[in-house]
């Protein structure tokens, strides 16, 4: 490459990767000193590996998929559906069915109560009951 080629440049999409690699590169530096300590991330990663955690990062993913899913459904009903339009209806399918779905029985499984690990011992083994004499 030579002095002369990087002007000759003239398609916009290859400036526009240039100046957005080199913003990029300039956030970066600029923000290098301000990045959270590793411990911080550490506890943030805690948080969200517990049950509360957990129930959060679901709720918000099934808030994300129900409006993605209503926005959808508008959408088809203000344009309407063609008959040759497979591919419509086949999203339709996958946001209702496949990705609301699954978001919604992980986020209600994870909201049911579990059982308690209490051991019952059998019937043969349960301590004689104490009687008072009379």
């Amino acid at each position: 490459m030579t002095a002369t080629a990087l002007p000759n440049i003239t398609r916009l999409d290859v400036w526009l990767v240039i100046v957005l690699t080199a913003l990029v590169y300039l956030a970066i530096k600029a923000c290098r000193a301000k990045f959270p300590d590793p411990a911080i991330l550490q506890g943030y990663a805690t948080i969200c590996n517990t049950k509360g955690g957990i129930i959060l990062i679901l709720l918000c993913l099934w808030l994300l998929t129900l409006g993605v899913t209503t926005t959808f459904c508008m959408w088809v009903i203000v344009k309407g559906i063609d008959p040759q339009n497979a591919v419509v209806i086949f999203m339709l399918g996958v946001l209702s069915g496949t990705a609301f779905g699954n978001v919604n029985g992980a986020f209600f499984k994870t909201m049911t109560g579990e059982d308690p690990k209490i051991p019952v011992p059998p019937p043969n083994q349960l301590p004689p009951k104490e009687t008072t004499g009379a």
